[in-house]
């Protein structure tokens, strides 16, 4: 692994938060991953990246999962150009976010 990719998990993983699927109430549907980040400001920048990374379906199925999740001033940290960069690599990508989601 690159030293700059090793940079790149690390500052992720030390400003994220834990998402997880909401817990099914008797009469609401519990929102998917993909809905709350969706719906959440603080990490638009991650919900582009679950859907560049090809990660949507499966987040969309079922779960639960947990997703560690980098709000947008971790990605800010990255700088623009590293992160333009990390969105059009969707393999990269697709792999350093798997590496923040856990099922159950």
């Amino acid at each position: 692994m690159t030293n700059r990719l090793c940079l790149i998990l690390m500052v992720l993983a030390a400003t994220a938060v834990a998402i997880a699927d909401e817990p099914k109430k008797p009469d609401a549907k519990p929102q998917s991953i993909v809905e709350i980040t969706a719906g959440d400001k603080q990490i638009s920048i991650l919900a582009a990246a679950l859907k560049t990374a090809g990660l949507v379906e499966m987040l969309s199925g079922d779960g639960p999962f947990t997703l560690f999740a980098p709000t947008n001033d971790a990605f800010d940290i990255l700088g623009k150009d590293a992160l333009e960069k990390m969105l059009k690599d969707k393999d990269k990508l697709n792999k350093i976010l798997m590496a923040h989601i856990v099922k159950g």
